[in-house]
């Protein structure tokens, strides 16, 4: 389900957060509790409202995020690209999660109420 956070990845280790406009992409260090700064993912044009990593086998780098700006983005994590810009939201994006099953499958939600 949709989150200001989730954890993704190949190995599960690398956790993205919103901060602003952006999603924010970190690895723990395993010898201290810090992290370590492992990418940003830039592009919408309004504050991050939603994210999901993908988490089904052999796609565990894609992610999708949602904005106040309407938009959803396909992001590649391990290139830290946007593979797709996904349109036709009339308000805030406040939900969305991806299928753990279906292939392409992801349902999003916004403000007004509308899928």
């Amino acid at each position: 389900g949709s989150a200001l956070g989730d954890w993704g990845g190949a190995d599960g280790t690398l956790y993205a957060y919103a901060a602003r406009n952006a999603v924010v992409l970190v690895r723990p260090e395993e010898t201290r509790a810090c992290r370590r700064f492992a990418g940003s993912l830039v592009g919408h044009v309004n504050r991050v409202t939603a994210l999901c990593f993908a988490k089904r086998p052999g796609v565990t780098h894609l992610l999708v995020s949602g904005s106040a700006d309407t938009n959803l983005r396909l992001w590649d994590t391990t290139a830290r690209r946007c593979l797709r810009v996904m349109r036709g939201h009339a308000a805030e994006v406040s939900a969305l999660s991806v299928s753990p099953i279906a292939p392409d499958l992801c349902v999003s939600g916004d403000r007004g109420g509308k899928c």
